[in-house]
């Protein structure tokens, strides 16, 4: 059977756009986030790995990009991002005349020169490294409604981002594309050269913010359109929404008192997202109770398939995706301890790396399985039955 010559024409374009959507189907979700996708003039993104997508998006370039090109992709392609992934900051600029656009190929990705050329001045975005990646976070850029945020110091002190706050003052609110360590800095919830953990607290936006007074070295600017907002909570102690993040594989924590397991969704049980603030997944594990707080022992566990949910201590989690993870080590009859390592610390007369083995007639050996050398006539992993001979 022959093929009309348009019909021929007809299944290549189908199958080239089914090997584009097939490629498209490939890159992780994180790969899809453009430039224009965020607001401010500053801004980071944590590339995933594996967004060395070619030429199947445009991109720009080769060091300005256009609105509408992959952040993560044109990362890869100006060499400030590996193929495996990483943060990346980048700046809203303008320029007249424009930068040229060139099409180039690099590292693996092709960029693709604007259809229509631009010839007025025109908005374009480039990587900064000189930016501290934590400088550049806004409060749009995390999913959550309330969260805590741990600032490092003197952000205010680089003149390419102290702009970048929108504050209102008739409701001293700040729009969510404000960046989080500045706008700290200029409503004194930080001191100026100062870092420190801040808790956000998303809210109701309004229609217009004004042009707010300079404050601390940060000078906001005023924004028209309607955008979400937040504000910094002096009520929720920071340290009862701290994550894993940028710590240790293995360390202990201290809970405070009184930390409401109600403030964001806890995700998983007895093996919890890395998302998931620690004290309120130990509340629904049974390390510590809400009013007392406490230390626990926290251990990493990357790669987790997903996380289950349930009911547990009067506290409910949810469900949720593969993502990196942690659990506790249980410390039965003891506590916590850092020294000399992480580990647990037992009450008198009990032993183990959980504190659960007590040699009730016996002696202690860490090196024998069970741990307990029983005097004569007892037996038990314990030491606490008395052997009895049958003639």
């Amino acid at each position: 059977m022959k093929l009309h010559r348009k019909t021929m024409l007809t299944i290549v374009v189908l199958v080239c756009s089914l090997c584009t959507l097939a490629t498209d189907a490939l890159q992780p979700a994180g790969c899809k986030k453009r430039f224009e996708d965020f607001g401010g003039i500053a801004s980071t993104f944590d590339c995933p790995a594996n967004c060395d997508i070619g030429s199947v998006y445009v991109v720009g370039g080769p060091y300005y990009f256009i609105p509408d090109s992959l952040v993560c992709a044109a990362a890869i392609h100006a060499a400030v991002a590996p193929v495996t992934g990483g943060k990346v900051v980048f700046r809203k600029q303008t320029s007249n005349p424009p930068p040229l656009m060139k099409a180039t190929t690099a590292n693996g990705v092709t960029t693709i020169v604007p259809a229509s050329a631009p010839t007025t001045t025109t908005e374009f975005f480039a990587f900064d490294s000189s930016i501290p990646s934590d400088c550049a976070v806004a409060a749009e850029d995390i999913d959550q409604e309330v969260f805590v945020f741990n600032c490092p110091s003197g952000c205010e002190t680089n003149t390419d981002i102290i702009t970048d706050v929108v504050f209102d003052d008739a409701t001293s609110i700040f729009a969510v594309q404000s960046l989080i360590c500045v706008a700290a800095i200029y409503d004194g919830t930080l001191t100026v050269g100062s870092g420190g953990a801040v808790v956000v607290q998303k809210q109701q936006g309004i229609l217009s913010y004004g042009d707010a007074t300079s404050a601390n070295g940060v000078d906001p600017g005023p924004l028209n359109t309607y955008d979400h907002a937040f504000i910094f909570s002096f009520t929720i102690d920071a340290n009862c929404l701290q994550t894993v993040s940028n710590q240790p594989s293995l360390f202990v924590f201290t809970c405070p008192a009184n930390c409401d397991p109600s403030l964001v969704d806890i995700m998983g049980d007895g093996i919890y997202n890395e998302g998931t603030p620690i004290c309120l997944a130990a509340i629904h594990d049974g390390q510590i109770i809400a009013a007392d707080g406490g230390d626990v022992i926290v251990n990493k566990r990357p790669g987790q398939s997903g996380f289950s949910g349930s009911t547990r201590n009067g506290v409910t989690s949810i469900w949720g995706g593969p993502d990196d993870g942690f659990d506790f080590s249980d410390c039965i009859n003891g506590s916590p301890t850092n020294a000399p390592v992480v580990a647990c610390s037992c009450y008198a007369t009990w032993f183990g790396d959980a504190c659960n083995i007590k040699c009730v007639e016996g002696i202690y050996d860490a090196s024998n399985n069970p741990a307990c050398t029983c005097n004569s006539g007892w037996v038990g992993p314990m030491c606490n039955s008395q052997y009895v001979k049958f003639c």
